[in-house]
């Protein structure tokens, strides 16, 4: 029954696969990580120790939603009447909740049962190392727009653009475009706050993974992640936004799309 729970869930989700709003990809890195999921499935159906494996990284990235919602949670479990707290208190109060079961479950498994399998083989070391470094990749990123890491935020210039250009914002095309690379390419206090869960989230890592002697030691160390800085987190916005300011009016184009979505709705 375990076994088959393991399996399901391995292949479920795979450490390759991306998460949130990484897009910095392409259709062959779409291709490889599809490719590299399917593998890992395959050969983990088969194999209890690379099973196990799916729950070493699944405690890693839940880890990273307990610390978020904690701190979210606290004003619903501080308030006096809890009943009568704002429901998106009780929200954050019950994704943390639901987060924990997620933690302590992987915990479990990842920590406590792989005890009780054989060393694992030179192969699966490789296959549970590069699982794990795979998901400090996707864990590289931290965000300007979002208090929290996962985000890559060059996903979301086109999103905020027509943001700014839309009827609550009522920004010009070079009045949005300056107020996005000001926030993007310029040091702000949230930048330094989503930087700091960034090193909150790395250093829980190592303690949670610190055990597991398995590992390389730059999983250990969480030394992919450790590179990551806002100097350079800067550095990346100003190349990318050199390209999104450069394009003609972008809300124009959008706006048309809509407008002929619209028509074709209401002719059929």
């Amino acid at each position: 029954m375990i076994k088959s729970t393991l399996d399901a869930f391995a292949l479920m989700r795979g450490p390759f696969t991306e998460t949130m709003v990484y897009a910095d990809t392409n259709a062959l890195k779409t291709w490889w990580k599809k490719i590299q999921l399917q593998y890992f499935g395959l050969i983990s159906a088969n194999n209890t120790f690379l099973a196990c494996q799916y729950f070493t990284v699944r405690g890693v990235r839940t880890l990273n939603g307990k610390l978020v919602q904690h701190k979210l949670s606290n004003y619903y479990q501080k308030h006096p009447h809890p009943e009568a707290a704002p429901i998106p208190a009780k929200v954050s109060y019950y994704h943390f909740m639901d987060e924990s079961f997620h933690f302590n479950s992987s915990t479990i498994i990842s920590h406590n049962v792989i005890t009780c399998l054989k060393p694992p083989t030179a192969f699966e070391r490789l296959v549970a190392n590069l699982g794990l470094l795979g998901c400090q990749r996707d864990h590289f990123h931290f965000s300007a727009v979002i208090n929290g890491i996962f985000w890559y935020d060059p996903a979301l210039y086109g999103k905020i653009y027509r943001v700014l250009r839309s009827r609550i914002f009522e920004m010009s095309d070079k009045d949005a475009k300056e107020m996005m690379r000001r926030c993007f390419t310029e040091e702000s206090e949230g930048l330094k706050r989503s930087f700091s869960t960034h090193q909150e989230a790395m250093k829980s890592y190592q303690v949670y993974v610190e055990k597991l002697d398995y590992l390389w030691k730059r999983n250990l160390d969480m030394s992919l992640m450790a590179t990551n800085s806002i100097s350079r987190y800067l550095a990346n916005q100003k190349r990318g936004f050199q390209g999104f300011e450069h394009r003609d009016n972008l809300f124009i184009s959008h706006a048309n799309t809509q407008k002929g979505r619209e028509e074709s709705e209401s002719f059929v």
